[in-house]
């Protein structure tokens, strides 16, 4: 455990950290930060400063005065020790501000970077039902739904879209937003081969014995399908 004092000296510390643009010491930084985080966060005292670390970031980043890419290690750290508190901050504003923060925590998945990855499922259905109708859609639209070990193997489902879609109040806008963040925004090599490997995903994701959901997954299937045709034609002339 860490002594009181350490862990003031840790809150006051970051209570007057400004983020700036990136240099040759700005990744040290960060993991240094992360561990400062970690030390002195957790606990209520903590909150204010995480909270103010939050929103600072943010606005650093809309201003294009950092990137989240290079805080990893610190967006990681806060979310691991407040993160209800984390996903009040990046989500209680109006639906811009939602948008933007979606738009960060996207970014850093495609750089395999996400900072949500080890936030318990619980944690995140728990937020989600304080304000069910506008936090479902947030958890399906910025939450890692799939990813793979290595760029060797192919996707594979959390088990998160499975709770997300048993618990939400609207499954089908759910389903809809899983299908949508299946398209690549980057590949390598053949983009219908990339679509291929997602509609063996879409043949494997849980939507139980709901037929609605059923009809909407095989209409989504079938889109897709199309999508693939076309793409492998285009490819092929």
């Amino acid at each position: 455990a860490t002594a009181p004092e350490v862990r003031e000296a840790g809150r006051t510390l970051l209570a007057q950290y400004t983020f700036r643009k990136k240099n040759s010491r700005t990744t040290r930084e960060d993991h240094e930060l992360s561990l400062v985080i970690k030390a002195s966060l957790a606990g209520s005292e903590g909150v204010p400063v995480v909270r103010r670390l939050c929103r600072d970031l943010m606005a650093a980043v809309a201003k294009y005065e950092v990137r989240a890419n290079d805080q990893v290690d610190l967006i990681k750290a806060l979310f691991q020790v407040h993160p209800s508190v984390m996903l009040d901050e990046l989500f209680s504003g109006d639906e811009e501000s939602r948008k933007e923060s979606v738009g960060l925590l996207n970014n850093l998945n495609r750089f395999n970077n996400n900072a949500l990855d080890d936030i318990p499922d619980e944690i995140i259905l728990d937020w989600c039902s304080r304000d069910p109708i506008i936090r479902y859609p947030i958890a399906a639209t910025g939450m890692a739904l799939f990813r793979r070990s290595n760029d060797r193997e192919p996707h594979a489902w959390t088990d998160l879209p499975r709770k997300l879609l048993e618990n939400a109040p609207e499954p089908r806008a759910i389903l809809n937003e899983i299908v949508y963040r299946l398209r690549p925004t980057s590949w390598s090599g053949s983009l219908a081969s990339n679509l291929e490997s997602r509609l063996k995903l879409l043949d494997d994701l849980p939507v139980g014995d709901v037929p609605d959901l059923q009809a909407a997954l095989e209409e989504a299937k079938g889109v897709l399908r199309k999508q693939i045709e076309e793409q492998r034609r285009s490819e092929t002339e």
